[in-house]
């Protein structure tokens, strides 16, 4: 009986939800294959059928939705002339991505040097667009230092808060992302007007 392909495209979706959620707490190497499988609802067989080259192909596929999710969803509120409101929105979408610190980031996990090469250069792509991304909309347009910091506070406020078990460092770091951007937009609209 031929499969569905719309089913089979929402099974697929639906499952890399899950499989993110699995690297989101223990990392590559801790992610087994039995954790995938059963966080996902799949059966092994259905899950290799969904990603034929496996573990590495699964976390490819979770680091794919994240940049999607991060540039279509997350970074949308900076897209044209940020204000504050705009930058408030940016907070809560990261406050709530993260599960307000709760929630370790699959940049973090999939990055300790325990993954395949294509899944780090994935990461390590994701990093630098999301730097270069920032940039976009700090002091002057493309001035990487603010981007680097904003980036550097979202991933340090995030680990710190998850390793020592207190989620208000998150949320004091997302004060500092707030003020980070905050300050160079209205630095590049204070040059803008004089």
């Amino acid at each position: 009986m031929p499969t569905n392909p719309a089913s089979d495209s929402e099974s697929r979706s639906r499952a890399i939800g899950e499989l993110s959620l699995v690297f989101r707490r223990y990392g590559y190497q801790g992610a087994t294959t039995k954790l995938l499988a059963e966080a996902s609802g799949l059966g092994k067989s259905s899950l290799y059928h969904h990603f034929p080259s496996g573990k590495e192909d699964m976390a490819l596929a979770v680091v794919a939705k994240t940049r999607e999710l991060l540039f279509e969803q997350l970074m949308a509120p900076l897209a044209d002339n940020p204000g504050e409101e705009e930058i408030a929105a940016f907070v809560t979408l990261l406050e709530r991505f993260y599960r307000d610190g709760r929630l370790g980031c699959i940049i973090a996990t999939l990055s300790l040097g325990d993954c395949p090469k294509p899944v780090a250069r994935a990461i390590e792509s994701l990093l630098e667009d999301w730097i270069n991304a920032v940039a976009l909309v700090s002091d002057p347009p493309g001035e990487r230092a603010t981007a680097v910091r904003v980036v550097r506070a979202i991933q340090g406020g995030l680990v710190l808060g998850l390793a020592a078990g207190k989620p208000e460092y998150f949320a004091d770091a997302m004060e500092d992302v707030a003020e980070l951007l905050g300050r160079s937009v209205r630095s590049s609209r204070d040059t803008a007007l004089s």
